[in-house]
């Protein structure tokens, strides 16, 4: 059974561990530590929604607004660094790793850590401490068996946007990977099976560790294109290559898109065969 502490405990959790990276990074910029204060957010960012929602605001409900921007700020950071990393996975006919384009996204890179480190030393992280006092207070006045069957009926509620999201997922991936993040990570701090057993959790991270490639592909695609168009030169040997490096890219695109997809189909049927049973009973 949830309780309100799911919510408290995990919410001091990730707290402390985006504090923790925040503080090396005050001192030095380091990708693991970008990364792993980025991760505290969304952890923390899924956490708020979990509790807006289960103490339904009058209003908007608390909001994440300066941490949101240093999240955006270190995420160009980390999109160029992911790029670089995938870029020398490629190689083009000469067999070397494009050094035209990872020249460019090495100067961006040096432009962006700048203003990264600029933006992480002036953060101050007073916003998630008034939040996280607003939560606690709230949540320990209300009753444990309230708490826990809203966060059931968020969940399934939940499920139901995704299962309506994955029948237009062609149209909509991002918005789909971003909702399945979101209940993955409401899942893992549920204590025992909520909704989900371990195996489907499990399955659910897999799924999930493939929409992050597939995203990570498209991030690259989109640069090598606007690089293609802006610097080289067209009909050239080089232009060749670029052309060839953006359709492996869109073919892995769509390799890992449609194994995250098939994937998604047998995690989710029984789910949605299971609501069209219960709408059939109502009728």
């Amino acid at each position: 059974m949830a309780s309100p502490d799911v919510i408290s405990h995990n919410w001091k959790k990730q707290h402390k561990v985006f504090l923790d990276n925040l503080a090396a990074l005050k001192i030095k910029l380091s990708a693991k530590e970008i990364h792993d204060m980025r991760v505290a957010v969304k952890k923390l960012r899924a956490y708020l929604n979990l509790y807006n929602l289960v103490t339904e605001p009058e209003e908007a409900g608390l909001q994440l607004v300066k941490t949101e921007t240093i999240f955006n700020i270190t995420g160009k950071y980390r999109d160029i660094e992911i790029s670089l990393d995938l870029l020398g996975s490629f190689k083009n006919d000469k067999k070397n790793k494009y050094p035209a384009l990872r020249s460019y996204l090495l100067n961006a890179l040096q432009l962006t850590e700048e203003k990264t480190a600029a933006a992480i030393k002036k953060f101050n992280p007073r916003e998630l401490h008034l939040i996280g006092e607003n939560i606690y207070t709230r949540l320990s006045n209300e009753s444990p068996d309230a708490i826990s069957a809203k966060i059931t009926d968020v969940l399934n509620r939940k499920l139901i946007v995704i299962i309506e999201l994955f029948k237009k997922s062609d149209d909509q991936p991002h918005a789909l990977r971003k909702e399945l993040k979101e209940l993955y990570y409401w899942l893992t701090i549920m204590p025992g099976a909520v909704l989900f057993s371990v195996s489907q959790i499990k399955k659910l991270d897999k799924i999930l560790d493939l929409l992050g490639s597939w995203q990570d592909h498209q991030v690259l695609l989109t640069r090598t294109k606007h690089f293609r168009k802006d610097f080289i030169a067209k009909k050239t040997e080089e232009h060749t290559s670029y052309k060839k490096l953006a359709k492996h890219l869109e073919a892995k695109s769509e390799k890992l898109l449609g194994s995250a997809n098939l994937r998604l189909k047998k995690l989710l049927d029984p789910f949605e065969n299971k609501n069209k049973l219960t709408e059939a009973n109502k009728q």
